[in-house]
């Protein structure tokens, strides 16, 4: 067996509860995924990218739902990334001097008639987000697992129930080594501060994360509604009178 595929197995089977299950599970329940979908996965070398690159391999293998994939290698050359891809076995488009943002992948999008790029962010993302929002600017908003750029593109995040943590230790395991992106700490450190929280709590992760789907907007003073501001005292007479008759 090649290494590649020895890989590949620790994917679908060592580590199948951490990654390949919650990344079935995030395509399904957000409706991530549809039929003749044209996905468009951008690799720059960190093990995020590449693992996404690898579930969507073995998803392409082992399901009969029909959609394209194409996979879009950004300056591992220069970053001294690329024999990841011949490790890896991934067959990939090589796109040289790419800008990283969002203008120059929905620009490689439209060119190769992809429909939904794939995003990066993940749980430990998602959650250090809604959190860092509350504290940091005073407002209750999170990542979420998809978004539409525009008319004919969607962003989506596969990886959004998948932690740091496994996506780590699949890596380790298989001896890879990737790009690391460093902790922006400046400031408050949300991540450190979930971390210390769960001493105390060890739901804290999974609460902050459940907190997203569960807001109660009769108990909360105001939100937004397509950017209209809306507080508890617009319709507060209203439920006043229906409660005291």
């Amino acid at each position: 067996m090649e290494k590649y595929q020895e890989i590949e197995r620790t994917i679908i089977k060592t580590y199948r509860a951490h990654l390949w299950a919650p990344f079935i599970k995030a395509l399904k329940e957000y409706q991530l995924l549809e039929v003749n979908d044209h996905v468009g996965i951008f690799i720059f070398g960190d093990k995020k990218s590449m693992l996404i690159a690898k579930l969507f391999e073995e998803l392409k293998k082992h399901s009969d739902f029909d959609f394209m994939v194409s996979y879009v290698a950004c300056n591992l050359d220069e970053l001294k990334y690329s024999d990841n891809l011949d490790l890896l076995n991934i067959k990939a488009i090589r796109k040289d001097n790419f800008n990283k943002d969002i203008n120059s992948v929905q620009l490689v999008a439209k060119e190769l008639g992809i429909n939904k790029i794939v995003g990066v962010f993940n749980f430990d993302d998602v959650i250090e987000a809604t959190l860092g929002s509350i504290l940091k600017r005073g407002c209750y908003e999170t990542i979420l697992p998809k978004q539409c750029l525009d008319f004919n593109l969607e962003l989506i995040n596969p990886l959004y129930l998948i932690r740091n943590r496994d996506m780590t230790r699949w890596a380790n395991f298989n001896e890879l080594k990737f790009i690391e992106k460093p902790k922006n700490v400046e400031g408050l450190d949300v991540a450190g501060l979930i971390q210390n929280l769960q001493d105390y709590n060890p739901l804290v992760e999974k609460n902050i994360f459940k907190s997203t789907e569960n807001v109660n907007l009769d108990k909360v003073l105001g939100y937004y509604d397509n950017h209209l501001k809306v507080t508890f005292l617009d319709d507060y007479d209203s439920k006043s009178d229906k409660e005291s008759t």
